[in-house]
């Protein structure tokens, strides 16, 4: 379950990802949300100081799209901090895609929002390592002329199966794992 509570967290760089093995095009799309990963006690280098630790929650929201010959492609987020905090990633996607800040009261379950309809900008990054991937890098409101264009439930296989049900944190990340940042200021989930 993903009650907001208003905290203050910074987010990390520890992936827990989906194993997505099609690329998804870059652009614009209507889209669905299909699941929510989160991750729970994840123990990993502070942002601020990465010679102590922390334990964050986090959470990675997957999306289904439809490129223009009809193929349903999975995208997901950068993996976010599970917090509150007005400046956290998490809720600044939450806004754009709603257009207005979820409420952080306790009153809001964001993994109700599986099953909606966005328009999701996907876009093509590069690792360090030098692997492309593609991240939904973008959410907002999809006009409702366009919902019947994103991909139903019913036509997405998630890899690993479904996990908006939480589960706990098995890994550990080492203290000299980098925390370092992307050119555009994201994480590099590679």
């Amino acid at each position: 379950m993903a009650i907001l509570h208003r905290q203050s967290t910074n987010s990390g760089t520890s992936e827990r990802r989906y194993e997505i093995e099609t690329q998804a095009p870059a652009g614009a799309f209507p889209a669905r949300l299909v699941d929510v990963m989160e991750t729970f006690g994840v123990e990993r280098p502070s942002f601020d100081d990465p010679s102590k630790m922390e334990v964050k929650d986090v959470t990675t929201l997957l999306f289904a799209i439809r490129d223009d010959e009809g193929k349903v492609h999975l995208v997901q987020t950068w993996e976010m901090t599970l917090s509150a905090n007005e400046k956290s990633a998490l809720i600044k996607l939450l806004q754009s895609w709603k257009g207005e800040a979820p409420p952080v009261d306790g009153t809001y379950d964001y993994c109700t929002e599986i099953g909606n309809v966005a328009q999701v900008t996907v876009a093509h990054k590069t690792s360090r390592k030098g692997t492309t991937y593609a991240v939904a890098a973008g959410v907002a409101p999809l006009m409702a002329a366009a919902a019947d264009q994103a991909p139903k439930l019913e036509e997405v296989v998630i890899p690993g199966g479904a996990r908006a049900e939480a589960m706990q944190a098995t890994t550990t990340v080492a203290p000299e794992a980098s925390t370092e940042n992307t050119a555009d200021g994201e994480k590099d989930p590679f």
